[in-house]
């Protein structure tokens, strides 16, 4: 993986999300890593490639509201909801449902 790219995509990740400077503030710093952290397992254990892009950023965002509705408060609790996987019926379902209608997924 490359190093830079990865960094560059933890950025743009907090560009958009971070509760203190984000376009749309839902998550602190730690919060983000973890959503990312997640969404890259995901995505090895499913065989998807990340391009860290628009669609990769909106999966985290998704991993992002799922640990946040599995919380109490504003900590993360150890076993955030189950997430479809990307790439999945599934979890194009899920994107159909939140984006109102139109799915990432083609």
């Amino acid at each position: 993986m490359n190093t830079l790219k990865l960094k560059t995509f933890i950025n743009y990740c907090n560009q958009f999300y971070n509760d203190k400077t984000g376009i749309y503030p839902i998550a602190d710093t730690v919060d983000i890593s973890v959503a990312i952290t997640t969404y890259l397992i995901q995505a090895q254990i499913m065989g998807t490639v990340v391009e860290f892009k628009e669609t990769d950023r909106e999966g985290v965002r998704l991993i992002i509201d799922a640990n946040a509705l599995a919380s109490v408060g504003s900590t993360f609790v150890s076993t955030p909801l189950p997430i479809p996987a990307f790439g999945t019926k599934e979890f194009n379902d899920m994107c159909f449902y939140f984006f109102g209608g139109s799915s990432i997924i083609k």
